[in-house]
């Protein structure tokens, strides 16, 4: 059996729980969510037209030879996930930084844990597309509730493998720091096959096609910010009391109409900002009141 172990740290507070919704507790299959939702947001070149509608398959099979899927076709995952606790603190935290009248139990910042990847040995080659993969979700969305806030970042501190002892190649991996480590990860997630993902002043996507899901748009790295977090919920309380409806069906709303906030807000070390931009896919209703510059307000506020 491969074993692949990513040593965690918490940088923010982290908000994982378990079926009550209440109680901090590691759970597997969060991760697994994460590294699927990150997995399809960089993948939108496996995405066809057909005549006026968009074809998703070879998108979702791609996606089950790897991760596994429902349907008896579609197999079970590649790998396992396990998750260990070493030194973890549990204590209230405030989910909405700028509101101190609200808390929730949530692991603190600098709690410890360790992710486990488990591979057969048939499985090998789907051992460093698998591990990129779950540096890149954590690099980029965190874990638990309130994680596109910037809730719940972890940072991986080391990686250990028996890889060696098998005879196989170990993983060259290394957790990012910065756009062009982020730019990595993707390629390597993608198998370098991501023609549409370039680095410029930030990570871009360039194609001409924007298939109807949230992929990735772009990726911009600020520079470190120790109130990040206060700065990210007070741009978001400031903008939605500005914009109203306008802010709803741009950043997201939780309303009857509901909409995940197309903007991923995530601390690398050092509490470095990073915003990560999907493509919006608002409801019917709301989608003639999107407003491109509340999105850049927010940016320029958390960045």
């Amino acid at each position: 059996m491969i074993k692949i172990s990513f040593h965690c740290q918490t940088l923010t507070p982290m908000f994982l729980a378990g079926a009550d919704n209440r109680t901090p507790e590691l759970r597997p299959q969060s991760v697994k969510g994460a590294m699927r939702f990150w997995w399809r947001a960089v993948h939108p070149h496996l995405v066809t037209k057909s005549g006026l509608s968009w074809d998703y398959k070879a998108l979702s099979a791609a996606e089950s030879e790897l991760m596994g899927g429902t349907g008896d076709k579609e197999g079970r995952s590649k790998f396992s996930i396990r998750l260990r606790p070493v030194q973890t603190k549990v204590d209230k935290a405030f989910p909405v930084p700028h509101k101190k009248n609200m808390t929730k139990k949530a692991y603190t910042e600098g709690s410890t844990f360790i992710i486990d990847l488990g591979f057969k040995p048939d499985h090998a080659g789907h051992a460093a597309n698998a591990s990129a993969l779950l540096m890149l979700a954590l690099a980029l969305g965190g874990l638990g509730n309130r994680a596109r806030r910037g809730m719940g970042s972890v940072q991986v501190t080391r990686v250990e493998d028996n890889l060696n002892d098998l005879g196989l190649n170990r993983l060259d991996l290394k957790y990012p720091g910065t756009l062009a480590d982020i730019m990595e990860l993707v390629k390597k997630v993608t198998d370098g096959r991501a023609p549409y993902f370039v680095q410029s002043s930030g990570l871009q996507y360039t194609g001409l096609a924007f298939p109807d899901y949230p992929f990735i748009r772009s990726v911009e790295v600020g520079t470190p910010k120790k109130n990040m977090l206060f700065a990210t919920s007070q741009a978001t309380h400031d903008l939605k009391e500005t914009y109203g409806s306008r802010y709803e069906a741009t950043m997201g709303t939780a309303a009857r109409d509901r909409f995940a906030s197309p903007l991923y807000v995530s601390a690398l070390a050092g509490m470095k900002p990073v915003v990560t931009t999907l493509h919006e896919a608002p409801p019917e209703n709301l989608k003639r009141f999107f407003t491109q510059n509340i999105q850049d307000e927010f940016k320029e506020k958390v960045l």
